[in-house]
């Protein structure tokens, strides 16, 4: 393995206050800080990663776009899409209303980046039960699934607060990008 066997731009995308600079500062550092102060322009955080498939290993270098919430689509932000091999798209499932802003953020990822790989992180788990979900399908997981297939993207139940599913929902994006321990159909 050289430096890195691949690198690539991967945006985070969501409305205010959703714990997109959290998610990336749990993922590249391991931190938490209850600590709210809004992301203003972008910030551009690196992360190292090993993926690992049956004893072969490759380095891939994840640039990790922090773009401040997103109220209002616009023609700037297709600016700092462009080049994005991925996306994390996130909503707080403290605040559902933010779940209705994945459909516009995806098209608009999708309509600057159409092969682009994507996931989608439903932020803050970790303040939710399964009963806040009975009305809506039973249970979080119930109530996440779909969004799978209808975006073709992997989708987890996040908290930036205690790690859950930060790591793997990472891994999972930078494996969609590379092609990295995909077998052959």
């Amino acid at each position: 393995m050289g430096d890195s066997d691949f690198k690539y731009k991967v945006v985070m995308l969501g409305d205010i206050g959703v714990g997109k600079t959290s998610l990336v500062k749990r993922f590249v550092h391991d931190i938490f800080d209850d600590l709210y102060l809004t992301t203003i322009g972008v910030k551009v955080s690196k992360k190292n990663l090993v993926l690992n498939d049956d004893g072969s290993a490759k380095k891939c270098d994840m640039l990790l776009w922090d773009i401040g919430g997103l109220t209002d689509f616009n023609v700037m932000i297709d600016q700092y899409l462009q080049g994005a091999s991925g996306a994390v798209v996130v909503a707080d499932l403290t605040r559902m209303a933010t779940v209705s802003v994945l459909v516009p953020l995806v098209a608009q990822y999708r309509s600057v980046n159409p092969d682009g790989s994507l996931v989608i992180a439903f932020n803050k788990c970790d303040l939710v039960s399964n009963d806040d979900f009975s009305a809506l399908g039973g249970s979080l997981e119930s109530y996440i699934r779909p969004f799978e297939a209808r975006f073709n993207a992997g989708v987890f139940g996040t908290s930036a607060k205690t790690g859950e599913n930060v790591e793997s929902m990472f891994t999972c994006l930078a494996r969609k990008i590379s092609g990295f321990g995909r077998r052959p159909a």
